[in-house]
């Protein structure tokens, strides 16, 4: 024998298509602080499924002069911590979409005189239940996770901004500290070439006997 709630399908059929329903989350990522603003930055796109695609946005080439522009373009776009931060936001918004949206239905199943003895032997007796249940959020829970899951958000965002404005602070620093290494090199590179001139001049004096080789 079965036994089924007779409106158990029209019930999963209807709460499955409330936990479907809803509008698509319009991502907000927050403003750039000035501090590289106009710089482009990677931002991992909206749809997983282009996440696999080509990205339209190609690093620059770095080759002859390494200007600062330059270097600090090629790690805001391809630095794989700062990826790391903007994955985080789009998890954070599809949380946000989660948060606002029924939970799902849960479905059992239940099976009794299965294999028994005697006159409940085989399968013939058998009885299976379906149960449908579904949680109904009340008192403003469905706004309340949402707003919750938008802070979460939020805070996510700035993370993204922070680890930006860090990335670019630090690949300012280390270019300038190229450039020290550079101009004492430089400058070491006269102080030998100097040195060098010295010494063939004193060689020459000696060699016309001003000077003594002492």
């Amino acid at each position: 024998m079965h036994r089924c709630c007779g409106c158990a399908v029209i019930l999963l059929s209807l709460a499955l298509a409330g936990c479907q329903s809803g509008s698509r989350f319009d991502p907000s990522w927050p403003e750039s602080r000035p501090l590289g603003k106009r710089l482009e930055t990677y931002q991992p796109p909206a749809e997983p499924l282009e996440a696999s695609a080509p990205s339209d946005t190609s690093l620059p080439e770095l080759t002859g002069t390494l200007t600062l522009r330059d270097a600090v373009s090629a790690a805001l776009l391809g630095n794989p911590e700062l990826a790391r931060f903007g994955l985080d936001v789009r998890a954070a918004e599809a949380r946000i979409v989660q948060a606002g949206r029924w939970p799902n239905p849960e479905l059992g199943v239940e099976v009794e005189n299965f294999a028994g003895s005697g006159s409940r032997d085989g399968v013939d007796q058998t009885e299976i239940t379906l149960l449908l249940s579904q949680t109904f959020p009340l008192g403003g829970d469905l706004q309340k996770r949402r707003r919750l899951a938008e802070l979460q958000g939020q805070l996510a965002g700035w993370d993204y901004e922070s680890a930006r404005i860090a990335l670019l602070t630090q690949v300012t620093r280390r270019y300038v500290a190229v450039l020290a290494c550079q101009q004492q090199v430089t400058q070491a590179e006269e102080s030998l070439a100097l040195a060098q001139q010295v010494a063939e001049s004193i060689g020459r004096r000696i060699d016309a006997g001003a000077a003594s080789e002492v």
